[in-house]
């Protein structure tokens, strides 16, 4: 608590600070390393504590596996976003500083993107706190504007973000964990397939947070930006971006990206004859994604992880021109089937690259993919069901789990949950909320798990 009202101080003074001054420059990086500071110290002191012991023991100073240990603040990498971004765009004068101190504590502090997002922008949030001449909307401080549309509007969402969190993420996160907390057990297929299922179980555990932050606001009569659209139907890595965490794709675009880019083209005006856009985007994407690998994370998983994605979208810029003419000398003209080509072909690089995100740490690898030597044993293993899950019958839950993904799919066939409602009659609807009703109580998972992203 004290480290957020740090933050929500650093940004309110601040704010209104840089639209004061004319000379603001040391102003603007003294409040940007404010909020960079706490969470650097706080998601990788345990990191270099690690490292320093590591390195303690090797010249014989035993300190134990640990220096010093800490416990990372719930939500801190969301809402030191959020004042980041409100702090650049108040100093690009995009915005204007909000004066009323109560109304931006509650934009840095909104309790149902707290934890993990979505990152709401200033622009988006903080005029919902306001009628038209500025002052606070009482009436939703008092609780008698609610409006009987938003709250089934946020019953809905909440419905369905518990059937993707409880029933979807967490039934798939019994396989998922089985074989990658116990890689040495497993190989071949048994990895292939908890690869695969992990990709849906970080989707719906994510998807489903985000769902239950929207429907809460919605209670109340707010509208958070949606974080999801879809992301495995992408026909490349740059477009997945542009569907998957919507909020924190956009905040890393505009943010470090477009400014990484711009600064590069400056420098390098006049020094590169052939395609200067080219190199800047790679060199931009590459420490864009590095970034978000290091905030993901403090291991090398993560840090590899993002130079992964980097790599994939710098070459697919590299060869774009080359693939269109390749594809037309081999006279591979027809778009749906060429279209489908590029989806699977993304959804597997990007269930790949999961991998990374998941294994604990990077000797893991070494146990994932032993007895790749012998693809023909690594590939015909044929007890692939057996120790995965402590279920009874694993065939029959691992068909009940595949069975709730495309339920979640079909369900967001429109990119949005609530669109699909809207265009589907009563019965389809009523329908839909008694099979999401009764699979939470029926196939839910209530052993406690929590959120993927809670750990961010």
């Amino acid at each position: 608590a004290f480290i957020l009202c740090f933050i929500v101080l650093t940004g309110y003074f601040g704010g209104i600070e840089l639209s004061i001054r004319k000379n603001y420059k040391k102003l603007f990086y003294s409040v940007l390393v404010l909020n960079i500071l706490p969470l650097v110290f706080f998601k990788y002191l345990n990191f270099f504590s690690l490292q320093l012991s590591f390195a303690a023991k090797n010249i014989g100073w035993n300190y134990g596996d640990n220096l010093f240990s800490i416990v990372l603040p719930v939500g801190i990498s969301f809402y030191i976003f959020k004042n980041l971004s409100y702090i650049i765009d108040v100093k690009n004068k995009t915005i204007e500083p909000e004066r009323n101190f109560i109304i931006y504590a509650n934009y840095v502090s909104f309790f149902p993107a707290l934890l993990s997002g979505p990152i709401d922008r200033a622009k988006v949030l903080i005029p919902q706190f306001k009628i038209s001449d500025g002052v606070m909307n009482k009436k939703r401080w008092f609780f008698n504007g609610f409006e009987i549309e938003n709250i089934m509007s946020g019953l809905k969402l909440l419905l369905f973000g518990f059937f993707q969190k409880i029933v979807v993420a967490d039934r798939l996160a019994i396989f998922v964990n089985n074989v990658y907390d116990n890689p040495q057990n497993f190989k071949g297929i048994n990895i292939i397939i908890a690869t695969l299922l992990f990709s849906f179980q970080i989707l719906n555990d994510f998807s489903g947070y985000t769902n239950i932050a929207l429907g809460s606001a919605y209670l109340f009569g707010f509208k958070l930006s949606d974080n999801f659209k879809r992301p495995y139907i992408s026909e490349s890595v740059s477009e997945f971006w542009r569907r998957w965490h919507i909020t924190l794709s956009t905040w890393l675009r505009d943010y470090i990206f477009l400014p990484v880019s711009y600064s590069l083209l400056r420098l390098t005006n006049g020094k590169f004859k052939n395609q200067p856009e080219i190199f800047t985007y790679i060199i931009a994407t590459i420490i864009t994604m590095l970034i978000a690998g290091i905030w993901h994370g403090n291991g090398l998983t993560f840090i590899l992880w993002g130079l992964m994605l980097a790599f994939y979208m710098s070459f697919s810029i590299i060869i774009k021109k080359r693939k269109k003419k390749f594809i037309k000398l081999i006279g591979f003209n027809n778009k749906n089937y060429y279209r489908y080509i590029r989806i699977i072909s993304t959804y597997l690089f990007i269930s790949l690259s999961w991998v990374f995100f998941r294994i604990a740490n990077i000797e893991a690898l070494n146990n994932l993919f032993s007895g790749i030597d012998n693809i023909y044993d690594y590939f015909s293993d044929i007890t692939i069901f057996n120790g995965i899950t402590y279920f009874v019958q694993p065939k029959l839950e691992l068909l009940f789990s595949i069975l709730f993904i495309f339920s979640a799919e079909y369900l967001l066939k429109y990119d949005n949950y609530l669109e699909f409602l809207r265009n589907h009659s009563i019965l389809a609807r009523w329908a839909t909320y008694y099979f999401l009703l009764f699979s939470i109580l029926l196939f839910g998972v209530f052993k406690y798990n929590k959120f993927i992203y809670f750990q961010f």
